[in-house]
């Protein structure tokens, strides 16, 4: 049986997700993934990559105990995390170019007790060049911007977090990125290391495809869905410059969702492997590292 105010509080998120369509997980802050809870908000894209019930299963046959392992384009943290839990011996890098979901992946590092194993960066993939840039500003607290946050490179873990209690958030639907008042942080490349496994869940839906989104998916932030013209701006990076941070008998998992004809024949020699997904589906690569180019 359910309370009066716990009818009230079902019906007015269901009014606003029929009215406003309006991802649920925004409504109400956190998301179920794969077994464990994630804290999510406007602005990060809402997790549902395949990849995560590869996870689930250890990634077996194609690695065993992975050292070293680095979530790339990382969002909410949840691949990074999903990761860490799987292989605990393992230290995991969540990296990002957008600030706010580095907050995000560090709050959901702390809600699932795996500080000082994880740890979030803000990077522009492998690049060693700094984006163009402006003022340090992380929010304090995940959907409501704040400026002042002191100048450096990498904002510290207590500078940033997300909200203890989750629930309807009390604010609007801010842009999708980072607000145009806060500003960008310097954001270098992901130290440069040699990773046993690299996750990467990058931007991969095409023109065509971002012009005809549902509106659902049209409240998730462009910067984290946007791969350009075919799909494949950022995976193709990526593949270009991975075998620097792939050790020996290293993987990068990959996913380009409906991009993965053109990305075979972007990359003619190269021999992806696509595994068969748990759930079905499709567009999740697995490239060796004695393949990488």
């Amino acid at each position: 049986p359910l309370d009066a105010q716990t009818i009230a509080e079902v019906r007015a998120l269901a009014g606003r997700r029929i009215g406003e369509r309006q991802p649920l997980a925004y409504l109400l802050g956190k998301t179920p993934y794969c077994g464990q809870m994630f804290h999510v908000s406007p602005g990060i894209v809402v997790p549902r990559s395949p990849i995560g019930a590869l996870l689930e299963g250890g990634l077996r046959p194609w690695i065993e105990a992975p050292a070293r392992i680095l979530d790339l384009c990382c969002g909410s943290g949840c691949l990074g995390i999903l990761a860490a839990r799987r292989f605990p011996a393992a230290r995991v890098l969540l990296a990002d170019i957008d600030p706010l979901a580095v907050a995000t992946a560090r709050g959901n590092v702390r809600a699932h007790g795996l500080e000082g194993r994880v740890e979030a960066i803000c990077s522009d993939l492998f690049a060693d060049l700094p984006v163009a840039v402006d003022e340090v500003g992380v929010p304090e607290k995940v959907g409501v911007p704040k400026v002042g946050v002191p100048k450096v490179g990498v904002p510290r873990a207590d500078e940033v977090g997300v909200p203890e209690k989750v629930g309807v958030p009390e604010v609007g639907v801010p842009k999708a990125g980072v607000p145009e008042a806060v500003g960008v942080p310097k954001i270098a490349g992901v130290p440069r290391q040699a990773f046993d496994l690299i996750l990467c869940n990058p931007p991969y839906v095409d023109a065509d495809a971002m012009a005809a989104l549902p509106e659902e998916f049209a409240r998730e932030p462009a910067l984290g869905l946007d791969g350009g013209v075919d799909g494949l701006a950022i995976v193709n990076r990526v593949i270009g410059e991975v075998s620097r941070y792939l050790a020996p008998g290293g993987i990068l998992v990959g996913e380009v969702g409906d991009a993965a004809a053109r990305l075979e024949r972007r990359w003619p020699r190269v021999p992806f492997f696509w595994p068969d997904l748990p759930a079905g589906g499709a567009g999740v690569f697995l490239l060796h590292e004695a393949d990488a180019p």
